[in-house]
């Protein structure tokens, strides 16, 4: 299951509609980018559940100023149900300096990816982030 993104700047794509749910062994677009006409990036956040007892918070930052900032983006997991339907984009807001209690979570430069991280005992993921200003991030769930 995927949630909604929680877009503290920035809009999604209408060309590429957010998907609801990720099918094993497929790729999936999740565009989200910075609005026409606007002095800021796109900044945001998305959940993926995995399992009842795996949850993927995912970050991501493009600053609309490469001089000022650069690309990042941080990967929380937690193994409890937390209920972000009304408080992602308020959870958003407080990263990557606040993360919420009870979240694994790290912020990544993108020029230092990519990262490999052990979500669980058969589980990892793979992160990768470019750095320019039409930022991709390639994200890879794979079982170990």
């Amino acid at each position: 299951k995927v949630s909604a993104p929680a877009l503290v700047s920035g809009c999604q794509s209408k060309s590429y509609p957010w998907p609801t749910e990720l099918p094993p062994m497929q790729v999936a677009n999740m565009v989200a980018r910075k609005m026409n006409y606007s002095t800021k990036g796109c900044c945001g956040a998305m959940v993926l559940s995995i399992t009842a007892a795996l949850n993927i918070m995912f970050y991501w930052s493009t600053p609309y100023d490469h001089n000022l900032f650069e690309n990042c983006f941080g990967i929380g997991f937690y193994s409890y149900s937390l209920d972000f339907s009304k408080s992602l984009l308020e959870t958003v807001s407080n990263l990557p300096h606040y993360p919420p209690n009870g979240i694994k979570f790290v912020l990544h430069q993108a020029r230092n990816g990519p990262v490999c991280i052990k979500l669980s005992e058969n589980l990892k993921i793979s992160v990768k982030m470019t750095t320019d200003h039409k930022a991709a991030i390639d994200i890879i769930l794979h079982s170990v």
